[in-house]
């Protein structure tokens, strides 16, 4: 066999190696095995099509945000997995909901929302460290369009303004890293810190940062306790929260 089929053949199986490897892996460069589906009461569901790839949605929230996502793995070296993952987002109806006076009322009732479609590509790489401990980093592009007349302002809250930022600047862009691990037996933890860029003179960037704690019951059963740390710069200055968090994810 040649050099080069060499190369593909060991790509190949190092391939095949890391799509078996993917259980609960939504933050990683890894997909879910094929046939197997993961879903979250509030994060997404992900389903394994083999052949390095994945589909996911967030169904809790699907009917008022329509979303779908691909990921897709494209080259291993070694222990080294790239991915990319792309996130197509139709945010119209949520922010017609939004638009209201009274209870759930985030926007002017008046506000004109037009047709708005995103669109988020992310690199991902996972380099196993050893031990079951394993870091990811990313970088993320978004770009948005939109159809009609608008008159939209926006919603200056940690964690939602540098998500829609997007939708008012048509470009927003993020980077982050991640290391997951065993901690004892069926408890593991999640540590990752995200950096979100946004180009507006008055809010240019917002961090984040995350610490998951997941206790796993055989391979179908997840519980997910943790907290976010969220800062963001925001048009008219600037806020701090801390916020919790929790998951229980099942698996078929």
């Amino acid at each position: 066999m040649s050099l080069l089929g060499c190369v593909l053949a060991t790509v190949v199986v190092a391939q095949a190696e890391a799509y078996k490897t993917g259980t609960w892996s939504a933050a990683t460069a890894y997909v879910t095995p094929e046939n197997r589906v993961e879903t979250g009461l509030f994060g997404a569901t992900r389903m394994g099509l083999g052949d390095g790839l994945e589909l996911s949605s967030h169904p809790l929230w699907f009917f008022v945000i329509p979303n779908v996502a691909v990921k897709r793995v494209d080259w291993v070296l070694g222990d080294a997995v790239l991915s990319s993952e792309h996130t197509l987002t139709y945010p119209t109806p949520l922010l017609k909901l939004l638009s209201r006076e009274g209870v759930g009322g985030l926007l002017p009732h008046e506000s004109r929302v037009p047709h708005i479609v995103a669109l988020t590509n992310e690199l991902l790489v996972t380099q196993p460290l050893g031990f079951g401990h394993a870091l990811t980093g990313w970088l993320g592009l978004t770009l948005a369009g939109a159809v009609g007349r608008a008159n939209v302002t926006t919603i200056d809250l940690p964690v939602v303004y540098p998500r829609m930022a997007a939708y008012y600047e048509h470009v927003t862009g993020n980077a982050g890293l991640s290391l997951a691990g065993p901690v004892w037996r069926k408890v593991t933890y999640r540590v990752d810190g995200e950096l979100f860029l946004i180009p507006n003179r008055q809010a240019t960037w917002a961090a984040e940062a995350d610490l998951e704690v997941s206790y796993t019951l055989g391979d179908t059963w997840q519980l997910m306790l943790g907290t976010k740390l969220a800062y963001s710069q925001l048009p008219y200055g600037s806020l701090t929260r801390l916020l919790p968090m929790l998951d229980v994810r099942y698996a078929f």
